[in-house]
């Protein structure tokens, strides 16, 4: 359920400030806009986390490709006349 302000300001009705009731839906509403909060800033932790999981998959790979040509490369120096797939 999705409950916007004056919604639960109308549960409490119009009364003294100093209702429990206000005073307890006021601190209901700071919560609620404290999680969302920091749900927003979590969200956007998680995405840059994942972003950073992507960056280095395709570091590893490029490494991984460097890798396997240098060591064909030096193979094929030592032993010309041997011919080898290397397979990642």
């Amino acid at each position: 359920m999705n409950f916007q302000a004056k919604d639960l300001m109308e549960l409490v009705g119009e009364k003294k400030p100093t209702n429990p009731r206000k005073k307890f839906v006021i601190r209901l509403l700071n919560c609620i806009r404290d999680l969302r909060s920091n749900a927003s800033l979590n969200r956007k932790q998680i995405d840059y986390l994942l972003y950073q999981i992507e960056q280095r998959d395709k570091m590893i790979d490029e490494l991984r490709e460097k890798n396997i040509a240098l060591l064909s490369q030096r193979l094929s120096e030592h032993k010309p006349f041997l011919r080898l797939n290397i397979v990642a």
